[in-house]
Protein backbone atom coordinates (compact mmCIF):
# COMPACT_ATOMS: atom_id res chain seq x y z
CA UNK A 1 0.00 0.00 0.00
CA UNK A 2 1.30 3.33 -0.87
CA UNK A 3 1.55 5.84 1.91
CA UNK A 4 -0.66 8.35 0.24
CA UNK A 5 -3.44 5.92 -0.74
CA UNK A 6 -6.93 7.05 0.43
CA UNK A 7 -8.92 4.78 2.72
CA UNK A 8 -12.68 5.00 3.05
CA UNK A 9 -14.28 3.66 6.25
CA UNK A 10 -17.92 2.88 6.70
CA UNK A 11 -19.06 2.89 10.38
CA UNK A 12 -22.21 0.99 11.16
CA UNK A 13 -23.88 1.85 14.51
CA UNK A 14 -24.46 -0.89 17.00
CA UNK A 15 -26.80 -0.67 19.99
CA UNK A 16 -25.36 -2.43 22.89
CA UNK A 17 -23.61 -1.82 26.09
CA UNK A 18 -22.12 1.65 25.95
CA UNK A 19 -23.79 2.55 22.60
CA UNK A 20 -25.48 6.04 22.26
CA UNK A 21 -29.35 6.30 22.74
CA UNK A 22 -31.80 7.62 20.15
CA UNK A 23 -34.48 9.95 21.61
CA UNK A 24 -38.19 9.52 20.72
CA UNK A 25 -39.40 11.65 17.86
CA UNK A 26 -42.88 13.21 17.35
CA UNK A 27 -43.96 13.86 13.82
CA UNK A 28 -45.71 16.23 13.64
CA UNK A 29 -44.80 18.10 16.83
CA UNK A 30 -48.13 19.96 17.06
CA UNK A 31 -51.64 18.52 17.00
CA UNK A 32 -55.11 20.08 17.14
CA UNK A 33 -58.26 18.34 18.45
CA UNK A 34 -61.74 19.39 19.60
CA UNK A 35 -64.37 18.22 22.08
CA UNK A 36 -68.02 19.14 22.62
CA UNK A 37 -68.70 21.22 25.70
CA UNK A 38 -69.93 19.33 28.76
CA UNK A 39 -68.66 16.03 27.34
CA UNK A 40 -68.42 13.34 29.99
CA UNK A 41 -65.29 11.84 31.47
CA UNK A 42 -63.24 9.04 29.87
CA UNK A 43 -63.89 10.15 26.28
CA UNK A 44 -61.06 10.02 23.70
CA UNK A 45 -59.70 13.37 22.60
CA UNK A 46 -58.72 13.00 18.96
CA UNK A 47 -56.29 10.20 18.07
CA UNK A 48 -53.35 8.90 20.04
CA UNK A 49 -50.32 11.17 20.14
CA UNK A 50 -47.31 8.86 19.76
CA UNK A 51 -43.63 9.15 19.02
CA UNK A 52 -41.22 6.83 17.15
CA UNK A 53 -37.97 5.59 18.57
CA UNK A 54 -35.08 4.30 16.43
CA UNK A 55 -34.00 2.09 19.27
CA UNK A 56 -36.27 -0.87 18.78
CA UNK A 57 -35.64 -2.18 22.24
CA UNK A 58 -36.74 1.04 23.97
CA UNK A 59 -40.18 1.16 25.64
CA UNK A 60 -41.72 4.61 25.23
CA UNK A 61 -44.24 5.91 27.84
CA UNK A 62 -46.33 9.07 27.77
CA UNK A 63 -47.34 11.77 30.25
CA UNK A 64 -49.10 15.14 30.15
CA UNK A 65 -47.58 18.54 30.81
CA UNK A 66 -48.37 22.12 29.96
CA UNK A 67 -50.87 24.71 31.16
CA UNK A 68 -54.00 22.52 31.25
CA UNK A 69 -52.45 19.14 32.06
CA UNK A 70 -54.75 18.76 35.11
CA UNK A 71 -57.85 18.96 32.91
CA UNK A 72 -57.17 15.69 31.02
CA UNK A 73 -55.83 12.16 31.41
CA UNK A 74 -53.52 10.19 29.06
CA UNK A 75 -52.93 6.51 28.46
CA UNK A 76 -49.30 6.15 29.49
CA UNK A 77 -48.70 3.19 27.17
CA UNK A 78 -50.46 4.31 24.01
CA UNK A 79 -50.52 8.13 24.21
CA UNK A 80 -54.31 8.53 24.01
CA UNK A 81 -55.60 11.74 25.64
CA UNK A 82 -58.96 11.38 27.45
CA UNK A 83 -61.39 13.73 29.17
CA UNK A 84 -61.59 13.83 32.95
CA UNK A 85 -64.76 12.96 34.82
CA UNK A 86 -64.48 15.88 37.24
CA UNK A 87 -63.81 18.52 34.58
CA UNK A 88 -66.55 20.73 33.18
CA UNK A 89 -65.70 21.71 29.62
CA UNK A 90 -68.01 24.72 29.37
CA UNK A 91 -67.63 26.78 26.21
CA UNK A 92 -69.07 29.82 27.98
CA UNK A 93 -66.20 29.67 30.50
CA UNK A 94 -63.26 28.34 28.43
CA UNK A 95 -63.08 27.80 24.68
CA UNK A 96 -59.74 26.00 24.35
CA UNK A 97 -57.05 24.07 26.29
CA UNK A 98 -53.34 23.51 25.72
CA UNK A 99 -51.34 20.44 26.85
CA UNK A 100 -48.00 18.82 26.04
CA UNK A 101 -47.60 15.10 25.43
CA UNK A 102 -44.21 14.03 26.76
CA UNK A 103 -42.64 10.81 25.46
CA UNK A 104 -39.94 9.08 27.55
CA UNK A 105 -37.92 6.03 26.54
CA UNK A 106 -36.09 5.60 29.82
CA UNK A 107 -33.19 7.79 28.83
CA UNK A 108 -34.44 10.61 26.62
CA UNK A 109 -37.64 12.63 26.24
CA UNK A 110 -39.48 14.47 23.52
CA UNK A 111 -42.69 16.51 23.51
CA UNK A 112 -45.53 17.53 21.23
CA UNK A 113 -47.92 20.45 21.74
CA UNK A 114 -51.65 19.66 21.57
CA UNK A 115 -54.39 22.32 21.31
CA UNK A 116 -57.90 21.17 22.29
CA UNK A 117 -60.80 23.39 21.29
CA UNK A 118 -64.25 23.30 22.93
CA UNK A 119 -67.22 23.26 20.57
CA UNK A 120 -70.23 25.34 21.64
CA UNK A 121 -73.35 23.18 21.74
CA UNK A 122 -76.85 24.63 21.81
CA UNK A 123 -78.11 23.79 25.29
CA UNK A 124 -81.07 25.97 26.11
CA UNK A 125 -83.02 24.89 29.19
CA UNK A 126 -85.81 22.37 29.11
CA UNK A 127 -89.28 23.69 29.93
CA UNK A 128 -89.81 23.81 33.72
CA UNK A 129 -92.69 22.02 35.39
CA UNK A 130 -95.88 23.95 36.21
CA UNK A 131 -95.41 26.25 39.24
CA UNK A 132 -96.76 24.86 42.52
CA UNK A 133 -98.03 26.76 45.56
CA UNK A 134 -95.79 26.89 48.62
CA UNK A 135 -98.05 26.24 51.66
CA UNK A 136 -98.59 29.39 53.72
CA UNK A 137 -101.55 29.79 56.10
CA UNK A 138 -101.14 33.56 55.96
CA UNK A 139 -101.48 33.89 52.18
CA UNK A 140 -104.45 36.25 52.25
CA UNK A 141 -103.14 38.83 49.79
CA UNK A 142 -99.95 37.12 48.60
CA UNK A 143 -98.88 33.80 47.11
CA UNK A 144 -95.53 32.02 46.86
CA UNK A 145 -94.94 29.50 44.07
CA UNK A 146 -91.94 27.35 43.13
CA UNK A 147 -90.83 25.15 40.23
CA UNK A 148 -88.05 22.71 39.36
CA UNK A 149 -84.60 23.68 38.08
CA UNK A 150 -84.53 22.20 34.55
CA UNK A 151 -81.65 20.52 32.79
CA UNK A 152 -80.65 21.55 29.29
CA UNK A 153 -81.91 19.94 26.12
CA UNK A 154 -78.73 17.80 26.19
CA UNK A 155 -79.46 16.51 29.68
CA UNK A 156 -76.66 18.54 31.26
CA UNK A 157 -76.97 21.09 34.08
CA UNK A 158 -78.34 24.36 32.82
CA UNK A 159 -75.55 26.43 34.37
CA UNK A 160 -76.36 30.12 34.71
CA UNK A 161 -80.13 30.29 34.37
CA UNK A 162 -82.93 32.79 34.99
CA UNK A 163 -86.72 32.65 34.91
CA UNK A 164 -89.70 34.67 33.70
CA UNK A 165 -92.95 34.33 35.69
CA UNK A 166 -96.51 35.30 34.69
CA UNK A 167 -99.75 35.14 36.68
CA UNK A 168 -103.42 35.96 36.21
CA UNK A 169 -106.69 35.62 38.06
CA UNK A 170 -108.40 32.35 37.20
CA UNK A 171 -110.78 32.89 34.29
CA UNK A 172 -108.87 35.90 32.94
CA UNK A 173 -107.18 35.83 29.55
CA UNK A 174 -104.62 38.53 30.37
CA UNK A 175 -101.30 37.59 31.96
CA UNK A 176 -99.52 39.90 34.39
CA UNK A 177 -95.77 40.15 34.77
CA UNK A 178 -94.71 38.28 37.92
CA UNK A 179 -91.00 38.93 37.40
CA UNK A 180 -88.31 38.80 34.73
CA UNK A 181 -84.77 37.51 35.08
CA UNK A 182 -85.52 35.79 38.39
CA UNK A 183 -82.48 33.94 39.69
CA UNK A 184 -84.31 31.71 42.18
CA UNK A 185 -86.80 28.95 41.30
CA UNK A 186 -89.31 30.44 43.73
CA UNK A 187 -91.17 33.76 43.78
CA UNK A 188 -93.74 35.65 45.86
CA UNK A 189 -96.51 37.77 44.34
CA UNK A 190 -98.09 40.46 46.57
CA UNK A 191 -101.17 42.71 46.41
CA UNK A 192 -103.57 39.93 45.40
CA UNK A 193 -107.26 39.54 46.21
CA UNK A 194 -108.12 37.36 49.16
CA UNK A 195 -110.00 34.07 48.71
CA UNK A 196 -109.14 34.06 44.99
CA UNK A 197 -107.58 31.44 42.67
CA UNK A 198 -104.70 32.47 40.41
CA UNK A 199 -102.88 30.77 37.53
CA UNK A 200 -99.08 30.80 37.07
CA UNK A 201 -96.66 29.91 34.27
CA UNK A 202 -92.84 30.06 34.05
CA UNK A 203 -90.08 29.72 31.46
CA UNK A 204 -86.30 29.32 31.80
CA UNK A 205 -83.50 31.12 29.99
CA UNK A 206 -79.72 30.86 29.69
CA UNK A 207 -77.10 32.09 27.23
CA UNK A 208 -78.11 29.44 24.68
CA UNK A 209 -81.80 30.25 24.54
CA UNK A 210 -85.20 30.35 26.21
CA UNK A 211 -87.51 27.44 26.94
CA UNK A 212 -91.20 27.29 26.14
CA UNK A 213 -93.71 28.45 28.75
CA UNK A 214 -94.56 25.78 31.30
CA UNK A 215 -97.95 24.24 31.81
CA UNK A 216 -100.25 26.38 33.97
CA UNK A 217 -100.23 25.84 37.72
CA UNK A 218 -102.81 27.18 40.18
CA UNK A 219 -102.63 28.68 43.65
CA UNK A 220 -105.27 30.33 45.83
CA UNK A 221 -105.29 33.00 48.49
CA UNK A 222 -107.30 32.44 51.66
CA UNK A 223 -109.91 34.51 53.47
CA UNK A 224 -109.09 36.38 56.64
CA UNK A 225 -109.58 34.46 59.88
CA UNK A 226 -112.60 35.42 62.00
CA UNK A 227 -112.25 38.47 64.25
CA UNK A 228 -110.90 37.98 67.77
CA UNK A 229 -113.77 38.03 70.25
CA UNK A 230 -113.25 40.25 73.29
CA UNK A 231 -115.40 41.67 76.10
CA UNK A 232 -116.65 45.28 76.08
CA UNK A 233 -114.01 45.87 78.76
CA UNK A 234 -110.73 44.40 77.51
CA UNK A 235 -107.10 45.02 76.63
CA UNK A 236 -105.45 43.33 73.65
CA UNK A 237 -102.08 43.69 71.98
CA UNK A 238 -100.34 42.42 68.85
CA UNK A 239 -98.42 43.34 65.72
CA UNK A 240 -99.93 44.37 62.38
CA UNK A 241 -98.30 42.38 59.58
CA UNK A 242 -99.04 41.91 55.87
CA UNK A 243 -101.94 39.55 56.43
CA UNK A 244 -105.56 40.74 56.39
CA UNK A 245 -106.23 43.81 54.24
CA UNK A 246 -107.90 46.81 55.82
CA UNK A 247 -111.67 47.08 55.38
CA UNK A 248 -112.89 48.07 51.93
CA UNK A 249 -109.57 47.07 50.37
CA UNK A 250 -107.98 44.04 48.75
CA UNK A 251 -104.53 44.78 50.04
CA UNK A 252 -103.53 46.49 46.80
CA UNK A 253 -102.38 49.57 48.71
CA UNK A 254 -100.54 47.54 51.33
CA UNK A 255 -102.77 48.53 54.28
CA UNK A 256 -103.46 45.65 56.66
CA UNK A 257 -105.49 45.23 59.83
CA UNK A 258 -106.37 43.09 62.84
CA UNK A 259 -110.07 42.76 63.72
CA UNK A 260 -111.82 42.39 67.07
CA UNK A 261 -115.47 41.73 67.90
CA UNK A 262 -117.56 42.50 70.97
CA UNK A 263 -121.24 42.53 71.86
CA UNK A 264 -123.29 45.29 73.51
CA UNK A 265 -126.44 43.86 75.14
CA UNK A 266 -127.69 47.22 76.41
CA UNK A 267 -126.62 50.78 75.89
CA UNK A 268 -123.03 51.27 76.98
CA UNK A 269 -120.86 54.31 77.27
CA UNK A 270 -117.08 54.21 77.10
CA UNK A 271 -113.92 54.50 75.06
CA UNK A 272 -111.80 52.69 72.49
CA UNK A 273 -108.15 53.68 72.24
CA UNK A 274 -104.93 52.33 70.80
CA UNK A 275 -101.31 52.94 71.72
CA UNK A 276 -98.53 53.39 72.53
CA UNK A 277 -98.56 55.70 69.51
CA UNK A 278 -101.03 56.41 66.71
CA UNK A 279 -98.28 56.85 64.11
CA UNK A 280 -99.14 54.73 61.06
CA UNK A 281 -102.23 53.40 62.85
CA UNK A 282 -105.90 53.85 61.95
CA UNK A 283 -108.58 52.60 64.34
CA UNK A 284 -112.21 52.22 63.32
CA UNK A 285 -115.30 50.91 65.09
CA UNK A 286 -117.89 49.29 62.87
CA UNK A 287 -121.42 48.34 63.78
CA UNK A 288 -122.90 45.56 61.71
CA UNK A 289 -121.48 42.25 60.57
CA UNK A 290 -118.92 40.51 58.42
CA UNK A 291 -119.72 39.54 54.86
CA UNK A 292 -119.00 36.10 53.43
CA UNK A 293 -115.75 37.36 51.91
CA UNK A 294 -114.51 38.72 55.20
CA UNK A 295 -115.10 42.38 54.38
CA UNK A 296 -116.62 44.53 57.05
CA UNK A 297 -120.15 45.79 56.46
CA UNK A 298 -119.83 49.31 57.82
CA UNK A 299 -122.78 50.67 59.73
CA UNK A 300 -121.82 53.89 61.44
CA UNK A 301 -118.04 53.90 61.07
CA UNK A 302 -116.13 56.08 63.49
CA UNK A 303 -112.58 56.91 62.41
CA UNK A 304 -110.60 57.47 65.57
CA UNK A 305 -107.25 57.51 67.19
CA UNK A 306 -109.43 57.37 70.30
CA UNK A 307 -113.19 56.90 70.54
CA UNK A 308 -113.95 58.67 73.80
CA UNK A 309 -117.15 59.01 75.77
CA UNK A 310 -119.15 57.37 73.04
CA UNK A 311 -122.53 55.77 73.66
CA UNK A 312 -123.10 52.53 71.76
CA UNK A 313 -126.55 51.02 71.50
CA UNK A 314 -127.01 47.29 71.74
CA UNK A 315 -125.59 45.27 68.86
CA UNK A 316 -122.43 43.66 67.44
CA UNK A 317 -119.38 45.84 66.99
CA UNK A 318 -116.06 45.33 65.22
CA UNK A 319 -112.86 47.17 66.01
CA UNK A 320 -110.34 47.46 63.19
CA UNK A 321 -106.73 48.27 64.06
CA UNK A 322 -105.15 49.03 60.68
CA UNK A 323 -101.85 50.19 59.26
CA UNK A 324 -101.63 53.28 57.12
CA UNK A 325 -99.36 54.20 54.23
CA UNK A 326 -98.51 50.55 53.68
CA UNK A 327 -96.70 50.27 57.02
CA UNK A 328 -96.49 46.82 58.62
CA UNK A 329 -94.89 45.18 61.64
CA UNK A 330 -96.46 47.81 63.91
CA UNK A 331 -96.83 46.90 67.58
CA UNK A 332 -100.01 48.13 69.25
CA UNK A 333 -102.07 47.86 72.43
CA UNK A 334 -105.86 48.13 72.15
CA UNK A 335 -107.94 49.28 75.14
CA UNK A 336 -111.71 48.85 75.17
CA UNK A 337 -113.73 50.11 78.15
CA UNK A 338 -117.52 50.21 77.84
CA UNK A 339 -119.87 50.04 80.81
CA UNK A 340 -123.68 50.26 80.91
CA UNK A 341 -124.76 53.82 80.25
CA UNK A 342 -127.91 53.60 82.38
CA UNK A 343 -127.10 51.04 85.04
CA UNK A 344 -128.18 51.09 88.71
CA UNK A 345 -126.99 54.06 90.71
CA UNK A 346 -124.27 53.26 93.18
CA UNK A 347 -125.78 55.61 95.84
CA UNK A 348 -129.40 56.36 96.65
CA UNK A 349 -130.30 59.98 96.07
CA UNK A 350 -131.26 62.00 99.11
CA UNK A 351 -134.40 64.08 98.64
CA UNK A 352 -135.03 67.07 100.87
CA UNK A 353 -138.27 66.50 102.90
CA UNK A 354 -139.77 69.89 102.02
CA UNK A 355 -143.30 68.52 102.00
CA UNK A 356 -144.93 65.65 103.85
CA UNK A 357 -145.72 62.70 101.61
CA UNK A 358 -149.23 62.97 100.18
CA UNK A 359 -151.68 60.11 100.59
CA UNK A 360 -151.90 57.41 97.93
CA UNK A 361 -154.17 58.30 95.00
CA UNK A 362 -157.63 56.82 94.93
CA UNK A 363 -158.22 54.36 92.06
CA UNK A 364 -159.33 56.34 89.02
CA UNK A 365 -159.18 59.62 90.93
CA UNK A 366 -157.13 62.71 90.65
CA UNK A 367 -153.73 63.01 92.26
CA UNK A 368 -152.91 65.93 94.54
CA UNK A 369 -151.09 68.56 92.59
CA UNK A 370 -151.68 66.77 89.28
CA UNK A 371 -154.03 64.79 87.06
CA UNK A 372 -154.10 61.14 85.94
CA UNK A 373 -156.45 61.42 83.00
CA UNK A 374 -154.81 63.84 80.60
CA UNK A 375 -154.07 66.40 83.28
CA UNK A 376 -151.56 69.09 82.74
CA UNK A 377 -151.04 70.51 86.23
CA UNK A 378 -147.58 70.50 87.72
CA UNK A 379 -147.18 68.11 90.63
CA UNK A 380 -145.94 69.35 93.95
CA UNK A 381 -142.97 67.53 95.45
CA UNK A 382 -139.29 67.80 96.20
CA UNK A 383 -137.29 70.70 94.92
CA UNK A 384 -135.29 70.16 91.73
CA UNK A 385 -131.83 68.75 92.21
CA UNK A 386 -128.66 68.47 90.06
CA UNK A 387 -128.14 64.92 91.27
CA UNK A 388 -128.89 62.18 88.72
CA UNK A 389 -131.63 59.88 89.96
CA UNK A 390 -132.75 56.46 88.93
CA UNK A 391 -136.06 55.02 90.10
CA UNK A 392 -137.54 51.57 89.95
CA UNK A 393 -141.25 51.96 89.21
CA UNK A 394 -143.65 49.20 90.17
CA UNK A 395 -147.31 50.08 89.66
CA UNK A 396 -150.44 48.40 88.35
CA UNK A 397 -151.36 50.51 85.38
CA UNK A 398 -154.78 48.90 85.28
CA UNK A 399 -155.58 50.56 88.61
CA UNK A 400 -155.22 53.95 86.94
CA UNK A 401 -157.25 53.30 83.80
CA UNK A 402 -160.69 53.21 85.20
CA UNK A 403 -162.66 55.83 83.33
CA UNK A 404 -159.57 57.18 81.61
CA UNK A 405 -158.61 56.16 78.12
CA UNK A 406 -155.05 57.47 78.27
CA UNK A 407 -153.89 58.07 81.84
CA UNK A 408 -151.07 60.57 82.13
CA UNK A 409 -149.40 62.60 84.84
CA UNK A 410 -147.11 61.88 87.76
CA UNK A 411 -147.19 61.61 91.52
CA UNK A 412 -144.51 61.12 94.16
CA UNK A 413 -144.54 60.45 97.88
CA UNK A 414 -140.92 61.64 98.19
CA UNK A 415 -139.43 58.17 97.71
CA UNK A 416 -141.33 56.69 94.76
CA UNK A 417 -142.38 58.32 91.53
CA UNK A 418 -145.36 57.07 89.55
CA UNK A 419 -145.64 57.96 85.87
Amino acid sequence: MQSNQAVKLRIIGYQGSGSPNNAPVFDPTTRTFSINEHVGGGQNVGTAVTATDADSNDVVTYALGGTDADSFDIDARFGQIRTKADADYDYERKTSYSVSVIAHDGSSTASATVSIGVTDVSEKPNTPNAPQQVPDPGSVTHLTVQWNVPETTNGTPAGSISYDLDYRESGSTVWSNGGRGLTDNQARIDNLKKATTYEFRVRAENLDGTSDWSMTGTAATVACPPPIEIDPVATASGTITAFCPASGQDGADGNYAVFYKFEITESHRGTVSVGPTTTNLVVKVHKGGLGDDGQLIAGGVHSIPSLSSRTLLRGTYYIEVASSLGATDIDYTLNVNFTPAFGPSTTSPSLPPTLPPPPPPPPGGSLPGGSVGGGGAVATGPAPSAVDYEWTVEHDIEALTGGHGAPTGMWSDGATLWL
